[in-house]
């Protein structure tokens, strides 16, 4: 890839997290926004698409966003980051200073509150959560190069593999045989109504993120465990089925973690 097209997969990757983080908080003003929310990382490095770490700063975006709104202190972050910090403040986090978000969308993302302070790490790569391993007898591989990543199970589309691996092991009675398309919301659907075999695949998607969760939670200690993206569309039956796997792993001082 040239280094302009570099830049330019740097910049779209940029501008995806900061557009993601203002929808996450349309309620506040864009002024207070921009000052607040926005998380720093100033020494950070953007990703491109090479996978190698491009040789322009985060800040670079700031200052043109500065620059643009008139706000004297942009500071820019990674969207789950942000998401974490915005829950903190204004959303299921609110009055807690130790909380940890998972986003379930097409992947899974994460962010880790530490007394007020979001982790970033050494590298700009706190709260990769969707990358820890869950299953060390994975033959698939995940997007990120490894196998067994919890995004391979957790995320909306690992929720459809799931769900078509188990309708493939045998021809039990489902709703679900006859979805012209499968997904994460077909899946929770039919749990709702009851269907066994969506249930089966619920059970094994609660089992996957309830233990992942306990374990980080014997790391950093959360007060509130916040769920968003757009599996957690699905509403409250999907904590219904990651509250006992998490309380079953836990650490003793961990078990009564509120969820959101």
């Amino acid at each position: 890839m040239s280094a302009i097209a570099d830049q330019v997969a740097w910049l779209s990757i940029c501008i995806g997290y900061f557009i993601s983080g203002i929808l996450l908080l349309i309620r506040c003003s864009w002024k207070t926004y921009a000052k607040v929310c926005i998380y720093t990382l100033h020494k950070a490095r953007a990703v491109s698409t090479t996978g190698k770490a491009c040789s322009t700063p985060y800040i670079w975006v700031s200052n043109k966003l500065a620059s643009l709104t008139g706000v004297g202190n942009v500071k820019v972050g990674n969207d789950a980051n942000v998401a974490a910090l915005g829950e903190m403040w204004k959303g299921g986090g609110k009055g807690h200073k130790n909380v940890i978000m998972v986003t379930l969308g097409t992947g899974v993302g994460g962010g880790i509150i530490v007394d007020g302070k979001c982790l970033v790490g050494a590298h700009g790569a706190g709260g990769e959560i969707g990358h820890l391993c869950v299953n060390y007898q994975e033959t698939e591989t995940c997007g990120c190069g490894k196998k067994g990543c919890l995004e391979q199970y957790a995320s909306a589309t690992g929720i459809t593999r799931l769900a078509n691996m188990r309708l493939a092991k045998d021809e039990k009675p489902s709703t679900l045989r006859n979805v012209a398309e499968m997904s994460a919301k077909e899946v929770f659907d039919a749990v709702k109504a009851g269907d066994e075999v969506a249930i089966e695949i619920a059970t094994e998607f609660g089992k996957y993120l309830g233990h992942a969760l306990a374990n980080l939670a014997a790391a950093c200690d959360p007060a509130v465990i916040v769920i968003g993206g757009g599996v957690s569309k699905a509403g409250e039956v999907l904590l219904d089925y990651i509250k006992g796997p998490f309380k079953e792993m836990a650490f003793f001082a961990d078990k009564d973690t509120e969820f959101a």
